[in-house]
């Protein structure tokens, strides 16, 4: 239901030890935001829609606790919506079962819309995805976890700091991809999808069966490996009977969640009706022989960023504004059939813009600087120089070193 019944608009309070005990179905389209909110107007709107969601928690939890105080009472004089809710149990569920439950409710919004989107999307990354996950042994078709991770987002980005539509987390990632400033792999779904991979044979190796594998995906191999040792190594038994602070809602769900996203994502034409998905990626490479900046690749019409930043977007704020040079070696996505011209036009860069070493343009943060300050005396704008800095914010200390940006990269 969650997956394709509701928008992203709309949720529902359910229990979350039993998610199909769903209390109450909640519309919250009031306070979407709209393209004209400011800042102000999106924080005030979302306010409201937390004040909602947990009016209608509090009064689930109120009938709830009502419920097993009739029950133990022995009037069972229900209110309509208590007994709505009564109906929702067994009948022989006593006092504590309605107690326990009462502390145990949970909203989840709906998906509908942006797994819709995500297909779309996925459209354009596909083909390449399911080759990297093939290359490694893994099954093809796990490329739907993409949906329980990140709904197919190319921009995501988790608290904890996963980023990507496989939502990595930079340490393991680090292990197969790049993850630094100027380029992150994970923003790149078909790199991401190589390590991806890498994860989920790692933990397939280690647990001899995909459900498991994929259940580690999302809490580590090593606690599904200890739930084994515990319990078995039947997942059922384990949601059931492991006991573990990390092995939570999420983590306990997500293998049925896989299940579902895959099943949307084979029928999603009964799903969402026939959708114009994204083309496939077509793409021609040119490995550069030198470190040289993205401002000059574009000055000599090798490139042009913004269709650089399209076909390559693990490339980061440091590389876009020229700050930093691209590594020598590096093959740069072109579009189809332009792989002579580019050569070409590379031939005719000077040569003192082809460095034998990595370049990167910096500044020393003296006394009394601040960033508008900096922008301001060289001629640049107060967001590029952030964009070059890992969007840099706040106080700048002493002797800091500031990636500086080329004047032509800012736009």
């Amino acid at each position: 239901m969650v997956f394709a019944g509701l928008h992203s608009s709309e949720g529902v309070l359910h229990d979350l030890d039993n998610p199909a005990i769903v209390y109450q179905k909640l519309d919250l389209k009031a306070y979407e935001p709209e393209p004209g909110d400011n800042e102000a107007q999106r924080r005030s709107k979302w306010s409201l829609r937390k004040k909602t969601i947990d009016g209608a928690r509090d009064e689930i939890a109120s009938a709830l606790k009502s419920i097993a105080a009739k029950i133990e009472k022995r009037t069972p004089a229900f209110t309509s919506r208590e007994a709505e809710i009564r109906r929702l149990f067994s009948r022989s569920d006593g006092p504590a079962v309605f107690r326990a439950a009462a502390g145990r409710i949970r909203f989840q919004d709906g998906m509908r819309d942006r797994f819709e989107h995500g297909l779309i999307a996925m459209g354009r990354w596909q083909p390449l995805m399911e080759r990297a996950l093939a290359s490694q042994g893994a099954p093809v078709e796990l490329v739907a976890l993409t949906f329980v991770e990140s709904m197919f987002n190319t921009r995501a980005y988790s608290k904890v700091g996963a980023a990507g539509v496989w939502q990595l987390m930079p340490a393991t990632a680090r292990l197969y991809i790049r993850v630094k400033d100027s380029q992150d792999e994970r923003r790149d779904p078909a790199i991401a999808s190589l390590a991806a991979a890498k994860v989920l044979v790692f933990n397939y190796k280690m647990l001899k069966s995909w459900p498991l594998a994929i259940t580690g995906y999302n809490t580590g191999p090593y606690r599904v490996k200890k739930a084994v040792e515990q319990v078995g190594d039947d997942l059922t038994d384990i949601v059931e009977r492991f006991d573990d602070d990390g092995f939570q809602f999420a983590s306990s769900n997500f293998y049925a969640e896989f299940l579902a996203a895959l099943d949307i994502f084979r029928n999603h034409e009964q799903v969402f009706g026939k959708l114009k998905r994204e083309p496939p990626l077509a793409y021609d490479e040119l490995e550069l022989p030198d470190y040289v900046t993205l401002v000059d690749l574009e000055k000599y019409g090798v490139t042009d960023v913004d269709q650089f930043k399209r076909l390559n977007p693990s490339y980061m704020g440091p590389v876009l504004t020229g700050a930093e040079t691209l590594p020598r070696g590096a093959k740069i996505r072109l579009p189809p059939g332009t792989t002579a011209a580019a050569r070409a036009a590379y031939e005719k860069i000077p040569g003192k813009f082809k460095r034998d070493k990595p370049e990167v343009r910096k500044y020393i943060v003296r006394r009394g600087d601040t960033l508008d300050a900096i922008a301001r005396r060289l001629e640049l704008t107060v967001e590029c120089l952030r964009q070059s800095n890992g969007g840099a914010r706040g106080k700048l200390r002493l002797g800091q070193v500031l990636k500086l940006p080329h004047a032509d990269g800012c736009r």
